[in-house]
């Protein structure tokens, strides 16, 4: 009998309270995709552009020079002239730090290892930038997104 006034009363309990069974990670999700108000990575010089494609197109320049910068100052050359793109996928983390992410080659006989290697060390070897900021949680971001470059040695 004891069981039977406790489980009644476990029961009304349970009927009493109201409960949100919606999936918490819709609402975590919902929060942590990206929107037009949040802000990507950026640099000192770029972030004063006041429109976001400007500053977007900033960074792109910013990367694609300090790469071509970097790659020109040492003595790495390749054996062939090419004319082809290589696109980098990039993550810059919550602290600005720029990685490569992957590598991909639209052509593979021209680019071998050391190449490949030339270019995560010139990457990963960066100036900090400004992260991505996710403006509805005033956070500094991990950001992911791919980078073509051009890739011209016949001058």
């Amino acid at each position: 009998m004891s069981n039977l006034k406790l489980a009644l009363i476990f029961l009304a309990i349970f009927n009493s309270c109201e409960f949100n069974f919606s999936d918490p990670k819709t609402q975590i999700n919902q929060e942590l995709s990206w929107s037009s108000q949040d802000e990507y990575p950026s640099t000192s010089e770029c972030d004063l552009l006041a429109e976001k494609t400007e500053r977007i197109d900033c960074l792109k320049k910013y990367l694609i020079e300090s790469i071509s910068k970097n790659f020109d100052s040492t003595n790495f050359s390749l054996q062939s002239n090419i004319v082809d793109t290589i696109i980098l996928t990039l993550i810059v983390d919550k602290k600005g730090a720029i990685k490569l992410y992957e590598f991909e080659k639209i052509n593979e006989s021209y680019f071998d290892i050391d190449f490949r290697n030339k270019i995560t060390d010139i990457i990963n070897n960066m100036s900090s930038i400004i992260p991505a900021n996710k403006t509805n949680l005033g956070l500094p971001v991990t950001s992911k997104f791919k980078l073509p470059i051009i890739i011209n040695t016949k001058g």
